[in-house]
């Protein structure tokens, strides 16, 4: 259900992955590819971190481990750790424009012209544990967090987790 195309090179990453595949349900219809490229029909090529079939939808999901607090939005994003910030732009708009190249791409399959192609969307997924997301509720909808529970002591907190196995 699990397939490595990529292996991670980073094992703060790697580390990420295993906790969503340990937590995803192991059965139909999950699926999931892990490091993989695909080519545009004009040729570019683009990497995603992992692609997962849920019961609802198709979801690329891009990585980011950067400990400490997640503040501003929509364009620019800042981490703050130790007191330092450092600015970035939104992941999410280039996660957006991957699933819609590869959802281009998707749809001119000879496969899917009969059928109706699984809606894609894009997540981004921030992996440090104890990262505080203080961004705007409208720009929290796709950015998902680790999953916590009430055992680990502290608040239960849905997550990528619970973002992959809805439905």
């Amino acid at each position: 259900r699990w397939k490595v195309v990529t292996p991670s090179e980073f094992p703060w990453e790697q580390e990420a992955f295993d906790f969503i595949r340990g937590q995803l349900p192991d059965a139909d219809p999950y699926l999931a590819l892990q490091g993989f490229n695909f080519v545009s029909h004009n040729g570019n090529i683009y990497e995603f971190d992992l692609l997962i079939l849920t019961p609802v939808d198709l979801l690329l999901v891009a990585h980011k481990h950067n400990p400490g607090g997640l503040l501003r939005a929509p364009a620019t994003w800042a981490w703050k750790h130790d007191g330092h910030p450092r600015s970035v732009d939104n992941p999410l708009t280039l996660a957006n424009g991957k699933a819609k190249k590869l959802n281009s791409l998707l749809r001119r399959q000879k496969a899917l012209k009969e059928a109706r192609s699984p809606f894609l969307e894009a997540l981004i997924y921030c992996s440090a544990p104890g990262l505080q997301v203080e961004l705007p509720e409208h720009a929290r909808k796709r950015v998902c967090v680790r999953d916590r529970d009430a055992s680990e002591g502290r608040d239960a907190r849905p997550g990528i987790v619970a973002a992959l196995s809805r439905g």
